[in-house]
């Protein structure tokens, strides 16, 4: 080969590759420019530098460029003082297949810790690249390991690639599993499609909503009142139109109950929920019915109550939540006639949500019941109305309810400190408040509170019971040990000492303010501990002189 050819060719670096496919590329390499013979020991057998010519040693310098060129600096210090290419190799294969590298064991805990990194190709390479050393030690494993633990590894995307190879492995044999090329083929197929897809079907996890091509109109209709679209095309407006035709005309009904005002037949059944309490972009709170929802969802915390955090993740509109709140909504349902108080347990707080949803499916699962039509939805309990919805003026085969929430729940603050609940609920103590909450005996508290408290002022300065004497005004008849201060202290304590102990017993002399200390695990021990406080008093004064005898 000629010299100008060399340049083309290139050897992998040992760090990134094996051993094995290092070498084999070797071999290859120094056979095209007809070097192999260098890397062979019978080559060097009794010989000395000395007895080659200049030009088997500029071949044979040239074969050592080429592997120190593909090593590392660590390795390149390592064979340093090798004087041919065949003691460079021993070096390195003592290094890299020797003692000194991954035994079998390690190498099974780095499999155990493979994940998938975002590149299918990649990670079916890591596995092979691990096969082959498990292979040099000795350990050889059923090929299709490979494809059980891509499978393991996949995320949720490629559900379909799991199932398909569960099928095709189903009642085969062993040798005619399928293989991991034929199972990275069909991953790739299935992340080609997924990187195809465009973004707005990819957000359509929720609920698949088209806007219409029209100019959306921002005023409010004269008909009915509601913002969003005209007079000429109020849906409201067409159904009254067709009552008075048919003679069946709708008369107002009053609401019965005392905080809603009165409403028509008219505008029950419309598209757009009315509440006290705008949002933020001034429109109104807006509930949207999603039958292919798994969970209830809505876009401000504010509407929730009792606010927890939960564990796992959800698909949303904007993507994969992780760890995402939970809390209650007290809202009010309209069934037609009258608003009904009620309560939706587990709802999730999704920020930047385009549409509050209300599952009807999570619905269906509590004893209810809905039915639709191309006029309405009605949502019924019991064989009873509880709640209607319509058809939504300004997206497409969407059907929004007739719910509110109230303002004052709006406007509550849901608190998570622990040091606000320990004053609100007279300074109880950390487990106290714990234990309430367990046994569900307050209402309103959060299941998870943050764990702030550290020091409590107050707390200090209740538990005080007396206040400090001057010597002055002591009563001189009153001599050293005829009158104790004994006070009990510790109980604030979550964790015992390295003794086990949690309380303490302080013990002062009122004359000399000659101070003892002792230390119990318990409250039932003080009469013991003050007993043996007494008795080194006397060992350390030497004197009997107490006002009372401790028997």
């Amino acid at each position: 080969m000629e010299n100008k050819d060399e340049k083309f060719i290139q050897l992998p670096k040992l760090a990134t590759t094996t051993y094995r496919d290092w070498l084999d590329v070797l071999e290859d390499v120094l056979a095209s420019l007809k070097l192999s013979s260098f890397i062979k020991p019978s080559f060097f057998l009794g010989k000395s530098p000395e007895d080659f010519s200049d030009d088997i040693l500029a071949s044979m310098a040239k074969v050592k460029t080429i592997i120190k060129t593909s090593i590392t600096i660590e390795d390149r210090q390592l064979v340093r003082s090798c004087t041919n290419p065949v003691e460079i190799l021993k070096e390195l294969n003592l290094k890299y297949r020797g003692p000194s590298a991954k035994s079998a064991w390690e190498l099974l805990v780095d499999w155990d810790d493979v994940t998938y990194d975002g590149s299918i190709s990649g990670l079916f390479n890591k596995l092979r690249e691990m096969f082959v050393q498990f292979e040099e030690k000795g350990l050889v494993l059923p090929r299709y390991f490979i494809n059980a633990k891509v499978r393991k590894c996949l995320p949720a995307q490629y559900d379909d690639c799991r199932r398909l190879l569960m099928i095709y492995n189903i009642g085969r044999k062993e040798s005619d599993y399928m293989t991991d090329k034929q199972f990275e083929t069909e991953i790739l197929k299935i992340e080609r499609e997924l990187k195809s897809k465009n973004d707005s079907s990819q957000s359509a996890s929720l609920v698949s909503v088209s806007k219409k091509k029209q100019v959306k109109f921002y005023g409010k209709c004269n008909f009915c009142g509601v913002e969003g679209h005209k007079e000429s095309d109020c849906r409201q407006k067409r159904k009254f139109l067709q009552r008075s035709k048919s003679g069946n005309k709708v008369e107002p009904k009053q609401s019965r109950s005392n905080s809603n005002t009165d409403q028509a037949d008219l505008v029950i059944t419309s598209a757009l929920v009315k509440t006290d309490k705008p949002s933020n972009n001034g429109l109104p709170i807006k509930f949207i019915a999603d039958c292919g929802a798994s969970f209830h969802v809505v876009n401000d915390k504010s509407l929730l109550t009792n606010v927890r955090k939960t564990t796992g993740n959800i698909k949303t509109v904007c993507g994969t939540v992780t760890n995402p709140d939970q809390g209650d909504m007290i809202c009010d349902f309209y069934n037609g006639a009258r608003w009904i108080s009620c309560k939706i347990n587990d709802v999730y707080f999704v920020p930047n949500q385009p549409f509050n949803l209300i599952s009807m499916g999570r619905l269906c699962q509590n004893g209810f019941r809905n039915e639709m039509n191309q006029n309405s939805m009605v949502v019924y309990r019991n064989n009873d109305p509880i709640l209607v919805g319509n058809w939504s003026s300004e997206y497409v085969n969407i059907m929004e309810l007739q719910i509110r929430v109230k303002t004052s729940v709006i406007n509550t603050a849901v608190v998570r400190s622990l040091s606000c609940w320990h004053e609100r609920l007279g300074h109880f103590s950390a487990d106290k408040i714990a234990k309430m909450i367990r046994q569900k005996r307050v209402d309103g508290v959060p299941l998870s509170l943050e764990d702030d408290m550290q020091f409590c002022s107050s707390c200090q300065i209740g538990k005080a019971t007396d206040v400090s004497h001057t010597e002055e005004e002591d009563n001189k008849n009153i001599k050293v040990g005829m009158k104790l201060h004994i006070d009990i202290g510790g109980y604030f304590m979550s964790n015992p000492s390295i003794h086990g102990n949690r309380f303490f017993l302080l013990c002062i002399d009122h004359r000399s303010r000659y101070m003892k200390l002792g230390f119990m695990k318990s409250r039932d021990q003080t009469l013991d501990l003050f007993k043996r406080i007494i008795n080194e008093i006397k060992m350390d004064t030497g004197s009997d002189n107490f006002y009372r005898p401790v028997e």
